[in-house]
């Protein structure tokens, strides 16, 4: 997700993972951008981006293991 401003004197059209969007000037969204997109709106002057960390929680493994029985062991003295 990335905040983005314009401070261009126009108007300026983002590429959104939602379609084209037209900012005003001094106006600010929130949206997400391909992968494709993300570089040139990073680069561009007018453009005032900031991006919000998504960190993806990982889903829990389940590692099935056969319970095993308890082994006791003898420790020979000699």
């Amino acid at each position: 997700m990335m905040k983005i401003t314009n401070k261009a004197v126009g108007a300026r059209g983002v590429h959104t993972l939602a379609g084209v969007v037209y900012l005003d000037p001094g106006q600010t969204i929130e949206a997400e951008v391909s992968d494709a997109e993300a570089p040139g709106i990073l680069a561009h002057p007018d453009l005032v981006v900031t991006v919000e960390a998504v960190v993806a929680q990982p889903e829990r493994a389940v590692v099935a293991s056969p319970k095993r029985p308890a082994v006791k062991h003898r420790h020979l003295r000699g």
